[in-house]
């Protein structure tokens, strides 16, 4: 009777501490991952039941780590139980991307130079190398798919695919307490890009010249601007299509040079290296295989914390969804 005493107080003990804890874990997953996940299911099962298979497999995503954690897009994909290998700045030159379909690069953030009079960046100190750029080329050259965030555009894209976008020179705020929610939506001629499928109404209405529209829903999704953000837009020489996925309204363009928040064009430069994408032994002459690049406007773990709005959560998991599902078919 003494020991099984002592074993029911044991248990109710061990309950007592580990319920919160189970409860906190429970917390951790966003009710607007559930919301994606049970929408794919419903409408896109083939695609959602391919990208969980190729999900699988470690190799297959590459996530490179924010220098000092500022940005976290790992967690998101946690979130989704996806399988992923995550890597410091520093070991992107040693990193095999032979089986990699997408890399993704978190702000890395860090310190930099001003330019005295303008007050634009002039330096970042903690880039990447010369190397690991030109590798981060070579892997979308060859057909790789390519997600950046945030400081992304002057410390990734202006240096690996210069005249493609770039920095309008303004941020917001370097206060650390600073956040801002603005509307997000998708320019009328992009309304049913494949990175937008699942966040806007698909239903089309007649517009009376026998043409169709893509219907909005009432409400646009909310992006978190955080501090530091960095603004971009098409460079002026640009010779590619650079296709605006979100935008905001006239005034963020007003004050800040650009009301861009997610854009996204495809590459098919000449490889500086040997080929770092695996294609199918089948060669196809007539037509190149194009790598993709994403880039989407402030931190991507602000949108998870800093975002009450379920709807704006579920958007941006879902914008990340769809570039998964199309780089993993490739």
């Amino acid at each position: 009777m003494k020991t099984l005493y002592s074993f029911t107080c044991s248990l109710v003990i061990c309950l007592v501490f580990l319920t919160p804890n189970l409860r906190a874990e429970d917390e951790k997953k966003d009710s607007a991952v559930n919301d994606v996940i049970q929408q794919m299911k419903k409408s896109r099962s083939e695609e959602w039941n391919s990208l969980t298979t190729a999900m699988r497999l470690p190799s297959g995503i590459v996530v490179v780590k924010s220098k000092h954690g500022l940005d976290t897009v790992e967690n998101v994909l946690d979130m989704f139980e996806f399988s992923y290998k995550l890597i410091d700045l520093s070991e992107i030159e040693k990193t095999d991307f032979t089986e990699t379909k997408a890399l993704l690069i978190n702000c890395i953030g860090g310190n930099y130079t001003n330019d005295r009079l303008s007050g634009k960046i002039t330096k970042f100190a903690d880039s990447p190398s010369q190397k690991a750029l030109e590798k981060i080329h070579d892997f979308v050259a060859g057909g790789g798919y390519l997600f950046t965030t945030d400081w992304g555009v002057g410390q990734i894209i202006e240096p690996t695919f210069p005249n493609t976008i770039q920095r309008t020179g303004k941020r917001t705020p370097e206060d650390p307490n600073f956040k801002k929610l603005i509307p997000a939506t998708p320019p009328k001629k992009h309304r049913k890009h494949e990175f937008l499928k699942g966040i806007f109404d698909a239903g089309k209405n007649n517009k009376g010249d026998g043409t169709q529209a893509v219907k909005l829903k009432s409400e646009p999704p909310r992006w978190v601007l955080g501090h530091g953000s960095m603004f971009f837009k098409p460079h002026k020489r640009t010779k590619i299509r650079i296709i605006p996925l979100l935008v905001s309204d006239k005034e963020i363009k007003k004050q800040y040079g650009s009301n861009l928040i997610g854009v996204t064009f495809e590459y098919k430069g000449r490889r500086k290296g040997p080929r770092l994408v695996k294609t199918s032994g089948r060669k196809n002459k007539s037509k190149k295989r194009r790598g993709c690049v994403m880039h989407v406007l402030s931190h991507f773990n602000q949108q998870q914390v800093g975002n009450q709005d379920q709807k704006g959560r579920s958007s941006m998991y879902q914008l990340l969804i769809n570039f998964l599902i199309k780089a993993t078919s490739q």
